[in-house]
C-alpha cells in the first residue's frame, strides 16, 4: 500500500515540477548556449492546454523576442504545435518568411473566419512585419477563444536583424 501511495504522489509531483516536460527536456536546455537560455519554459494549463510561460511569474507569455520565438518552435516535440503564424500579405510572405511558417493575411476580410478554424488549445506565434498587426491578430485571436498567443516583438524585421533563418 506504501508503494501505491508513493507512486501516486510521484505521479501528481513529477509534472508540476517538470512543467510539461513532454515538450522541452530539461536536458535540451543543458545543452543549449547560455547566451540563449531564456526566461520561458513550456508547461500545461489546468485545462490541459500545452503553453509557454515565463518562469519567473509562471504566466503565459504574450510577447516574446524573435530569438525565444525561434527556439520555442524549434525545441517542440510536436511539429503541428506551436503554430508559427505569419499574418502579412500573400505577397510579403511570398518574397521570404520564417521557416516552417503559415500565412493568413490579417487585411483579408476573412482572416477571423480562416482563424477560427484552427484548434484553439495549440499554441500561436504570431508574427507581421513590424508586430503592429500580429499584436492586433494575437487580441483577436483571445477574444476567439484561443489558449496560448504569442506575439513577436519587432516582427520579421528583428526576425531578419537577429540572423534567424528565413525561406525565400
Amino acid at each position: 500500500m506504501k508503494k501505491l501511495y508513493l507512486i501516486a504522489l510521484l505521479l501528481v509531483i513529477l509534472p508540476v515540477v517538470c512543467g510539461g516536460c513532454d515538450y522541452i527536456t530539461g536536458k535540451a536546455l543543458d545543452e543549449t548556449p547560455s547566451a540563449y537560455i531564456q526566461n520561458w519554459a513550456w508547461g500545461t494549463t489546468a485545462d490541459g492546454t500545452a503553453t509557454v510561460f515565463d518562469r519567473q511569474t509562471h504566466e503565459p507569455i504574450r510577447d516574446i523576442t524573435p530569438q525565444d520565438a525561434f527556439m520555442i518552435k524549434m525545441s517542440s516535440s510536436n511539429s503541428k504545435n506551436p503554430v508559427l503564424l505569419d499574418v502579412r500579405t500573400p505577397e510579403e510572405y511570398a518574397t521570404r518568411h520564417a521557416l516552417l511558417s503559415i500565412n493568413i493575411d490579417f487585411n483579408s476580410s476573412t482572416f477571423q473566419e480562416e482563424i477560427s478554424e484552427f484548434n484553439k488549445n495549440y499554441t500561436y506565434i504570431v508574427y507581421c512585419t513590424s508586430g503592429y498587426r500580429s499584436n492586433l491578430a494575437r487580441n483577436i485571436m483571445e477574444e476567439l477563444g484561443f489558449k496560448s498567443v504569442i506575439n513577436v516583438t519587432g516582427g520579421f524585421n528583428a526576425w531578419v536583424a537577429a540572423g534567424i533563418p528565413v525561406e525565400q
